[in-house]
């Protein structure tokens, strides 16, 4: 069979030095002759994919990127990379998924060039030995996969196990989606096509070994083709690995059959220097591209300029030339399309604007003086490679010396530069320091994942078309905003009539204050940073639309429109739309009108107290300190503390207007008000905000406005209506806007209350999630989930210490307290023949209820419901478990402390930053993650030694300093410039302490101090409390109960870091 040579490579030439990509252009059609088919004329561009086993990545990996940008690949599959465990990195250009394991040893890895990586939609990892990336590539899906089979001396199960993995992966690939495979699959399939026609083309190399029978089988299985047999070449473009004379083919690119006819060119290239033994194997392919369509992107205007005084003066002036118009115009509408005009006139000729979308590239320490002398040495090793000379030979280990030195120089150079920077700008606050920038982007970097462009629609298929993309997305927020509940339609209340009154300059001077600037406007453009840069002219405006819309009874159309910008959960698949959480933007004028609303709202309802979730001088403390004090109260006592945490199904999207209406009234809300407030409700329509267009519009009758700044207190209004006639509130029952808390001491009684809440709930068209809502009995054994150990050796039993007087238990091998053993008498006697509690089973808990009311941890709720019985459960961010104590949440928030560090590792750990700003990013970031809600807790000294042991790793980490340079923990906690955590943890609960203390004898955060539960204590030491932690920490400070009365006396007094 003849096959013609593909034509040559369609690029431009390469623009910009080596920072950017080369551009692609569209193929006019390549001519080439299939067997059987004669010529064949394909449309689309035409791509390259590479790969190559590097070796190690250590002291190449840069290199192997320069060779990947010079040799045009967007897609290279390495092998044996030798990295540790699993990530993501941003490397030169190219952003690098690698596999590995915890040794450091062999290794797979897939890079993509960066403008490439938006388009990444799944990654998947088998192990250290294959990895598959899944993008979209104009109309289809492509799967990129990086294999490393094991080597000729290893054993027959390992190597089975990798080619059943490798047929398991490329297996779960639908069909119709396009497999590319790269790697080192060490295996000879040989120079003859034999008995595999189909698979093998027939210009392979060498002899067939039974490595090569493996590979041809597996491409027999899955339907594919081994790319490099099907093309004639020169033994020099064949052969794949060459060392001490000996020269074979082991690395492939293996392709479907049914996309043969894409394949332009499979072939080896020579002379790659950072690879000395393997070749770089490169395959060139055409893609369908699928143009999109183009759409003009709406102007953006400057608004940050308007922090100028300057800016601000001009502003203002144009504005005042223009405020008469605003003045002779009548009605709302009208009115408002005079201000929105004026505004964004003035805006634009002011602050000017900006069309570009273009993302700027990140700039790394490659530069023309780096690129000069790494071409010197791969000359010198070319050179080299073809005479095998010694003087050449010298000549070239000098060049690669000089290069290392040169290269070495410049990322010191650059990386002072940029410590010297991040110094400079480390005091900034918000997004605009360098320091935010950098941590967003190195977050975002280290994602797998960071968007999808594509989406599955509701049966599952994947759709990669712009417009069946917004078709689908259309379709699901439809049905989201417009699917109401079943509920009982009962809608009478008394409404509260009163006059509507005027709202004044002052109040919408105070509701602009409280917004923040640089936030996404709406369709018309008008955000609160033109408005706060109007002045007084602006105040004057607002004030005067927001009062024709009380007179008027209407809001104008832009009102009525929003923007819904789906946001990834980031959990879920990613390509659900179920895994996005829909925010709408509003128009910013209207939210100051809401603010106001709010303001008078709260002046006239009164909340339950066993609300939580937005309202003033509460949060999610108050509601953690109450549920911990009624677990202590009750374990006091020797009595179980039942629990349910209920999860409301989409609460917020599910509320039918009319409830919202009925509520308000209900609540004692004026008549007035929620005629405005619902005014904000009638004939609203959205459209989705997509990466390439905008849906179409689409209607919304059910539920609140996510982003809105009233609907958090309509919801809270709405549960505390509802609730009103069944609720026993706290301590029994706590609120923290939609997430609910029921507490009884009777499973049965819970039972009972939790069917009631159901009704009330669902009577007015909201739903329980069955599947979230999980209960929890405190006070018993843990029976499936046991705790991390404290302490090097801890008891088989009770995890506590063992000392001395222990006995070693046969069947799990663990030390046994002596107390703990059951064992009356010398342990001695039972040496050798001991087995503990747990492993007999003896007095185990199992999740299992009084007078058969559930089994094996399911509650039965009635009707054939089942709520899922838990161990432990996270309430609002803490972790409460079974035992009624807290060291769960001690090894969760010191675990959360660790992800923090690691999302910021590139700044807290960088060489050069002073120690002091890291310091200061620690404290605010890290530390105060790890510390959430310790105030709460009823600490002992092992759990303060698991924070200060944990901490003090991330010191040395942040110093640079190694347990051996013997630096003392006070000498670290210096440099850094913060405080010990024993102190900051003694304070957070001496300030937590003050503030309960101060509070009002009829809240419960300071009742449940003192409430007394009915019972008698059992025999033995108590459990130690939050009370004796505090009685501890006043002591160490010389302070008593009453001091804490004086908040200024209070706050002296446990501010110094000392203890």
């Amino acid at each position: 069979m003849v096959l013609s040579k593909s034509k040559q490579w369609l690029y431009t030439a390469e623009k910009n030095g080596p920072f950017q990509r080369p551009h692609l252009v569209k193929s006019k059609g390549v001519d080439r002759l299939v067997k059987g088919k004669g010529v064949v004329k394909s449309k689309g561009v035409v791509e390259r994919m590479g790969s190559v086993n590097i070796g190690t990545w250590n002291g190449r990996g840069l290199e192997v990127m320069d060779m990947f940008r010079r040799r045009r690949i967007q897609i290279g599959c390495l092998q044996e990379v030798r990295r540790k465990d699993d990530g993501v990195e941003m490397i030169d250009g190219y952003k690098m998924f690698w596999a590995g394991n915890k040794d450091g040893t062999s290794g797979v890895a897939v890079v993509v060039a960066e403008d490439w990586a938006d388009r990444v939609v799944r990654v998947h990892r088998t192990g250290d030995s294959i990895i598959l990336v899944k993008l979209r590539y104009g109309g289809k899906m492509l799967n990129f996969i990086s294999a490393y089979a094991p080597q000729v001396g290893r054993a027959e199960i390992d190597k089975e196990n990798f080619w059943d993995s490798m047929v398991d992966v490329c297996s779960q690939i639908p069909d119709k989606e396009g497999i590319m495979i790269g790697g080192d699959l060490n295996g000879h399939v040989g120079k003859e096509t034999g008995i595999y026609s189909s698979v093998h083309g027939g210009f392979g190399y060498g002899d067939r070994n039974e490595g090569g029978k493996r590979i041809l089988e597996f491409a027999l299985g899955m339907n594919l083709r081994i790319g490099n047999t099907w093309f004639k070449r020169e033994e020099e473009k064949l052969v794949t690995y060459e060392s001490g004379g000996n020269k074979s083919v082991i690395d492939y690119i293996l392709f479907r059959k049914s996309e043969w006819y894409k394949i332009k060119n499979v072939k080896v290239i020579n002379g790659e220097e950072c690879i000395p033994q393997h070749k770089l194997i490169v395959v060139d392919f055409n893609v369908d591209f699928r143009r999109h369509r183009k759409v003009i992107q709406k102007e953006k205007i400057r608004y940050w300029k308007l922090n100028d005084v300057n800016y601000r003066n001009s502003f203002e002036a144009k504005l005042e030339k223009d405020k008469e118009l605003i003045d002779r115009t009548v009605g709302v509408e009208e009115k408002w399309k005079t201000m929105r005009d004026t505004w964004m006139e003035a805006a634009k000729e002011v602050c000017g604007v900006a069309r570009s979308n273009r993302v700027h590239r990140r700039k790394w320490w490659w530069s023309a003086e780096i690129a000069a002398v790494v071409k010197d040495k791969k000359s010198k090793y070319r050179k080299w490679h073809k005479s095998k000379r010694e003087e050449d030979r010298l000549e070239y280990v000098e060049a690669k010396r000089n290069a290392r030195r040169c290269i070495g120089k410049v990322k010191h150079d650059k990386g002072v530069e940029w410590v010297e920077k991040i110094n400079r700008t480390g005091g900034k606050n918000g997004g605009n320091g360098e320091i935010s920038r950098v941590v967003k982007q190195m977050k975002v970097e280290k994602q797998d994942v960071v968007k999808s462009n594509c989406i599955k629609d509701k049966r599952g298929e994947i759709v990669v078309v712009e417009e069946e993309i917004s078709k689908v997305w259309v379709e699901y927020m439809s049905k989201l905003f417009n699917e109401e509940n079943i509920w009982d339609g009962i809608t009478t209340a008394e409404m509260k009539e009163g006059p509507a009154c005027r709202i004044n300059e002052e109040e919408v001077r105070k509701a602009l204050s409280k917004m923040k600037q640089g936030k996404a406007g709406g369709l018309s453009g008008v955000t609160v940073d033109l408005i706060k840069a109007s002045g007084e002219i602006g105040v004057k405006w607002i004030t005067e639309l927001c009062n024709g819309v009380i007179r008027e009874g209407k809001i104008p159309e832009d009102w009525q429109k929003s923007i819904i910008v789906p946001i990834y959960k980031g959990k879920g698949d990613i390509m659900q739309c179920s895994s996005y959480r829909a925010i709408k933007l509003l128009e910013h004028a209207m939210k100051v009108l809401e603010r106001v609303l709010e303001v008078r709202i709260r002046e006239q309802v009164v909340l339950d107290d066993m609300q939580f979730g937005f309202t003033p001088g509460k949060g999610t403390t108050d509601a953690i300190f109450i549920i911990r004090q009624m677990s202590e109260r009750f374990r006091e006592k020797g009595k179980k503390l039942n629990l349910a945490f209920v999860d409301l199904e989409k609460a917020y999207d599910r509320v039918p207007r009319e409830v919202i209406r009925w509520a308000m009234r209900m609540a004692g809300v004026e008549e007035w008000i929620v005629s405005v407030v619902m005014t904000m409700y009638e004939k609203v329509s959205s459209v989705v905000k997509l990466e390439h267009q905008d849906s179409e519009a689409f209607d919304i009758n059910v539920g609140l406005h996510q982003g809105s700044v009233l609907s958090p207190l309509l919801f809270i209004i709405v549960m505390d209506v509802v609730s009103k006639d069944i609720r026993k509130g706290l301590p029994w029952e706590a609120l923290y806007a939609d997430d609910l808390t029921l507490v009884d001491e009777e499973r049965r009684v819970l039972r009972e209350r939790l069917v009631e809440w159901k009704g009330a709930i669902e009577a007015k068209g909201l739903k329980i999630n069955m599947e979230k809502t999980k209960i929890m009995e405190i006070g018993r054994e843990k029976g499936n989930i046991k705790a991390k150990p404290n302490c090097k050796w801890p008891c088989g039993v009770c995890e506590e210490r063992v000392g001395g007087n222990s006995i070693l238990c046969i069947k799990c091998d663990r030390w046994v307290h002596g107390r703990c053993s059951g064992i009356k008498g010398s342990l001695k006697k039972c040496e050798g023949v001991f087995i503990c509690k747990k492993c007999m089973g003896v007095g185990l808990c199992e999740v299992k209820f009084n007078e058969g009311e559930g089994d094996g941890g399911v509650f039965e709720l009635g009707e054939g419901t089942n709520l899922e019985v838990v161990e432990e459960f996270c309430y609002l961010g803490d972790m409460l478990d079974v035992e009624g104590g807290v060291d769960r949440a001690v090894e969760k928030r010191i675990a959360v402390g660790w992800n923090k560090f690691h999302e910021m590792k590139g700044i807290i750990t960088k060489r050069g930053i002073s120690l002091k700003l890291k310091g200061r990013l620690y404290d605010s970031c890290v530390r105060s993650c790890m510390l959430y809600a310790s105030e709460t807790w009823a600490m002992k000294v092992c759990h303060e030694r698991d924070f200060e042991r944990a901490e003090r790793r991330m010191l040395r980490w942040m110093c640079g300093v190694r347990l051996t340079d013997r630096v003392r923990t006070e000498e670290l906690y210096r440099r850094l410039g913060i405080e010990e955590i024993g102190t900051k943890l003694r304070r957070g609960r001496l300030r937590w302490y003050g503030h309960v203390e101060r509070m009002n004898d009829n809240c419960w955060q300071k009742r449940c101090r003192i409430w007394e539960v009915e019972g008698v204590r059992p025999s033995g030491r108590p459990k130690k409390t939050w009370e004796d932690t505090v009685r501890e920490d006043m002591r160490k400070l010389g302070l008593s109960g009453e001091d804490a009365q004086d908040r200024v006396k209070w706050r002296k007094a446990i501010c110094p870091c000392t203890g």
